[in-house]
C-alpha cells in the first residue's frame, strides 16, 4: 500500500499508528509496553503542570528544540517500506512511506524540483513490484476549501497514475478528532475536485473509499512513555481515538482484502515514457539551436563562396596569394555543439525561462589542403566540396532531429492517453522547455532568428503530436521507442548514456529501500482482524 500526501498531513504518524492498533489489544496495554514506533518522531507540547514547552521524543527522551523537526517539514525523504507479518498465517501488509508533495525546505524553488525527485523515486521504488493493492491519498479531516497546496497535492498525486487505477484509490481523512469522525467538512472540497479534473473516483456513499483517523492517541503514548501527566479529559479522549481507529483499521482493511491488485505496468511505464521525454528535450531543443545557427553560418558563407567562385571564374588565370586567403576561411566551418562537463556534485538547475543560460562549444572543421598554386578548377572543386559536405551534415542532423520529436510525441501520447490526469502545458516536458525557452528571449526581446527558429521546432512539435494522438500505444511500445532513440547514429551514445544513469540510479532506490527495510511481527490480531489473515 503506498501513502502519498502533503508534507504534515501524517503520513509517517499514520504508519505509527497503524502498527500500534496491530499489536495490541488496548491502549493500556499499548502504553505499558511503551507503544510500538516505526519511525521515530518527536513533537514540542506544554507541560500542563510547569506551562513550559518542552520536547518529547517517540524514544523516551526529551531532545532540545532544535533536534525537533520544523513546522510543515517531511519527516521522510526517501520512499521508505514498512513490513507487516502475522505471525500464523504469514500473511504480509507492507505499506509504502513517501515524502510530502509540499516540503518546505523546498518552498521557494521555482519549479519544485526535489517534489520531482521525490515522484522519481517513488516510482523508482514502485518498479520493483508488479502490483500494488491501494494508494492512499492522505487528506486532514478540517480542509474547509481548496488550498493552492492542497491542489498541487492531489493532482500531483493522480497525474502518476494510470486510468485503471482509480479502482484502488483509498482516501485517508487524519485529524479526525477535530471533525468528530466525520467527512462533512473535506469530502465535498474532494469531491469538487474529482469534479472538476473528471476523474472517475467513487466516493461515499456510492464507494467505502473515505477513512477517518485521528492518531493523536500516538502522540499521547509517547507522553506517556516520557512520563508527562495527563488529566481525566486525556484520558477519555485517548481511549475514544482509540477505539474509532481501530474499529475504522478493520473496516478499511476488510475492504482493501476485497480489491483486486492493480497491476504497476502502465504506471510504470507512463513515468519511464516521461521521464525520457524530459531527458530528451534539453538535448533536442540545444541541438536544434546549435544546427539553426550553423545554417546561418552556411548560408553566410555560400553567399560569399559564390561571389568568390564569380571573381575565380572570371579570372581563371590568376592565383595570387589573396585568393588563397579567401579560399581557405570558406573552408573553415565549424560545427557548433552543446559542451557537458560532469560538477562532481548535484546541481538543481531551475528550467524556467528566467534562469535559463545556453553554452556552445566548437569543433572546427579543417580546410581541405590548399597551397598557392592550386589552379581556379581545383579552388572551385575545394569551395563546392566544402559547403557540400557541410550542407549534407546539416540534413543529416535534421533527419535525426525530426526522428527525435517524432518519438518523443508518441511517447507523450502514450501518456496523455493513459495518464489519469494530464495537462499538457505542465506535464509535456518538451513543450514546456520550448515555451521556457521562448519565455527567456521574449524577456530579452529577441526577434533574432534564433526566436523564429524556436517558433518552428515548436510548430515542428505540435505537428507530430497531433499525429501521434491518432496512433494508439501500448507498454510494449515504450521500450521500443527508447531503444529507437539509444539507436540514431549521431545523438544515440548520448542518449544511452543517460538511460543507463537513470537505469544505475533506479537500481540504487530500489537497494537502498531494502537495506533500510523495517520488519514486523504482528501477534495480537486473532480478535480484530479474524478472517482477514
Amino acid at each position: 500500500m503506498l501513502l502519498i500526501g502533503e508534507s504534515g498531513v501524517g503520513k509517517s504518524t499514520w504508519i505509527n499508528a497503524f502498527a500500534n492498533y496491530c499489536s495490541f489489544e488496548s491502549l493500556e496495554e499499548a502504553v505499558k509496553a511503551g507503544g510500538r514506533f516505526p519511525i521515530p518522531f518527536t513533537f514540542t507540547v506544554t507541560d500542563p503542570q510547569t506551562k513550559q514547552r518542552i520536547t518529547i521524543s517517540s524514544g523516551g527522551t526529551l531532545l532540545a528544540e532544535t533536534q525537533t523537526t520544523k513546522h510543515g517539514e517531511s519527516v521522510t525523504q526517501n520512499p521508505q517500506e514498512y513490513s507487516f507479518r502475522h505471525v500464523n498465517t504469514d500473511t504480509v501488509i507492507k505499506l509504502i512511506d513517501t515524502p510530502g508533495l509540499r516540503d518546505t525546505s523546498d518552498a521557494e524553488a521555482f519549479t519544485h524540483d526535489s517534489y520531482k525527485q521525490h515522484i522519481d523515486n517513488i516510482l523508482k521504488l514502485l518498479s520493483a513490484y508488479q502490483e500494488i493493492h491501494a494508494i492512499f491519498i492522505l487528506m486532514k479531516a478540517n480542509e474547509t476549501r481548496l488550498r493552492a497546496a492542497l491542489k498541487y497535492t492531489l493532482a500531483e498525486s493522480f497525474k502518476r497514475l494510470d486510468k485503471s487505477a482509480c479502482n484502488n484509490v483509498v482516501f485517508i481523512f487524519t485529524n479526525a478528532g477535530s471533525s468528530n469522525f466525520k467527512t462533512d467538512k473535506t469530502q465535498p472540497i474532494l469531491h469538487q475536485f474529482l469534479t472538476d479534473k473528471k476523474l472517475p473516483i467513487a466516493l461515499p456513499p456510492d464507494k467505502p473509499t473515505i477513512y477517518c483517523f485521528e492518531n493523536d492517541t500516538i502522540k499521547y503514548i509517547a507522553e506517556c512513555k516520557n512520563e508527562m501527566p495527563h488529566d481525566e479529559d486525556d484520558d477519555e479522549d485517548a481511549q475514544r481515538n482509540w477505539r474509532r481507529s481501530v474499529k475504522i483499521t478493520k473496516e478499511l482493511l476488510d475492504y482493501l482484502f476485497s480489491l483486486k491488485p492493480h497491476s504497476l505496468v502502465i504506471m510504470i511505464s507512463i513515468h519511464e515514457a516521461t521521464v525520457m521525454v524530459s531527458m530528451m528535450s534539453k538535448l533536442l531543443l540545444d541541438t536544434m539551436m546549435c544546427i539553426f545557427k550553423d545554417m546561418d553560418e552556411i548560408e553566410s558563407k555560400k553567399n560569399e563562396a559564390e561571389l568568390l567562385m564569380k571573381e575565380i571564374t572570371r579570372n581563371p588565370g590568376e592565383n595570387t596569394q589573396l585568393e588563397i586567403y579567401k579560399i581557405n576561411p570558406l573552408l573553415r566551418i565549424t560545427e557548433t555543439k552543446l559542451v557537458h562537463q560532469p560538477l562532481g556534485h548535484t546541481n538543481v538547475v531551475c528550467e524556467s525561462g528566467r534562469c535559463a543560460a545556453v553554452v556552445e562549444g566548437h569543433i572546427v572543421y579543417p580546410p581541405d589542403s590548399g597551397g598557392i598554386g592550386i589552379d581556379s578548377d581545383e579552388a572551385l572543386k575545394q569551395i563546392n566540396k566544402g559547403i557540400s559536405q557541410f550542407e549534407n551534415r546539416v540534413r543529416e542532423c535534421l533527419d535525426e532531429t525530426e526522428q527525435m520529436i517524432d518519438i518523443c510525441a508518441k511517447l507523450n501520447a502514450f501518456a496523455q492517453q493513459n495518464a489519469l490526469l494530464w495537462t499538457s502545458s505542465t506535464d509535456d516536458e518538451l513543450l514546456k522547455c520550448l515555451e521556457n525557452q521562448q519565455e527567456t528571449y521574449a524577456r530579452s526581446h529577441n526577434t533574432s532568428r534564433q526566436a523564429n527558429d524556436l517558433a518552428r521546432i515548436k510548430s515542428q512539435y505540435e505537428r507530430h503530436l497531433r499525429k501521434a494522438k491518432d496512433g494508439s500505444y501500448t507498454v510494449d511500445d515504450v521500450p521500443e521507442l527508447i531503444q529507437q532513440l539509444c539507436d540514431l547514429p549521431m545523438k544515440g551514445h548520448e542518449i544511452k548514456q543517460a538511460v543507463d544513469e537513470y537505469e544505475k540510479s533506479r537500481r540504487m532506490v530500489i537497494e537502498e529501500s531494502k537495506k533500510s527495510k523495517q520488519h514486523y511481527v504482528v501477534k495480537r490480531l486473532s480478535d480484530k482482524f479474524a478472517g482477514l489473515f
